[in-house]
C-alpha cells in the first residue's frame, strides 16, 4: 500500500472520528469504537480500489503465454481470453467481501502472510478465505460450463 493511501485511510479515520465527537454520541468502548472504525474504513477503501485495477494489465495477457507467442495469437483467442477474463472478474465479485478483498490480493501477488498483515487478520483467517474463495470459484465456474 502507498504512503498516500494510507494517508488517505488515516484522515478518513480522522473525519469519522471528528463527526461522530462532534455529533455528540457516548461512546461507550472507545478502543473497540477506534478500531471498528479503522477497520471499516480501510475495508471501504480497499473495496472502493479493487474496482479500478485492471488485472488483464497486472498480469500481462495471460501468465501462461510468453511474448513471442502473443504475436502469434489470433484475435479469436485475443477475444475468448478477454471474456474468460471478464467472467473470472464477475464471479470474483459476486463472493462474499472478505473472501473477495483476500483473492483480489493474491491477484496483485500478496501472500496469504503480507496478506494477514496488512488487513490486520490471521494467517489462517486469510488461509481460510483464500481457499474457502477458490472453491466457491470453481463451483461456480464449473457450473457455469456445465450449461453452456
Amino acid at each position: 500500500m502507498a504512503l498516500r493511501d494510507q494517508e488517505d485511510i488515516s484522515q478518513e479515520v480522522r473525519v469519522k472520528i471528528w463527526k461522530i465527537i462532534s455529533s455528540g454520541k457516548n461512546i461507550q468502548n472507545l478502543r473497540s469504537y477506534l478500531w471498528r472504525v479503522a477497520y471499516t474504513t480501510a475495508l471501504d477503501f480497499i473495496n472502493h480500489n479493487m474496482k479500478y485495477i485492471d488485472f488483464d494489465e497486472e498480469r500481462g495477457l495471460n501468465p501462461q503465454h510468453n511474448p513471442g507467442e502473443i504475436l502469434n495469437l489470433s484475435s479469436e483467442l485475443l477475444f475468448e481470453e478477454k471474456e474468460k477474463n471478464k467472467l473470472l472478474m464477475q464471479e470474483i465479485e459476486s463472493l462474499s467481501q472478505n473472501r473477495r478483498i483476500v483473492i483480489k490480493l493474491s491477484l496483485k501477488g500478496m501472500s496469504i502472510k503480507e496478506t494477514a498483515d496488512f488487513l490486520g487478520w490471521s494467517e489462517s483467517k486469510v488461509n481460510h478465505l483464500y481457499y474457502r474463495g477458490l472453491e466457491d470459484l470453481r463451483k461456480r465456474l464449473n457450473k457455469g460450463q456445465e450449461t453452456r
